[in-house]
């Protein structure tokens, strides 16, 4: 139960992530490094996780997990270098 969690979260973190950055390039750059940052939370979460189920199958979720917070993070530092600073709406 706490591995679907793990990866629940995860790709619930990504899509607010891509959704509060839709169209600004600067807040795509400050999210996805803070995304990158959040791999250095891994000792933490990895002792937490240790603490909680003492299987191996968790910590590979785990790894999981933050391998696509990171992978994320890669694409939205990749997509703010290419997104315009605002996007444009049309006016009615």
């Amino acid at each position: 139960m706490l591995n679907v969690i793990l990866l629940i979260l995860s790709l619930v973190i990504v899509y607010f992530s891509f959704q509060l950055s839709v169209g600004n390039g600067m807040n795509r750059l400050i999210i996805g490094i803070v995304l990158i940052l959040s791999i250095f939370t891994y000792p933490l979460t990895f002792t937490l996780i240790i603490e909680i189920k003492q299987e191996m199958d968790s910590v590979g979720f785990l790894i999981l997990s933050h391998l696509i917070l990171l992978l994320s993070g890669i694409i939205e530092v990749v997509l703010g270098f290419f997104t315009k600073n605002r996007l444009n709406k049309s006016i009615k």
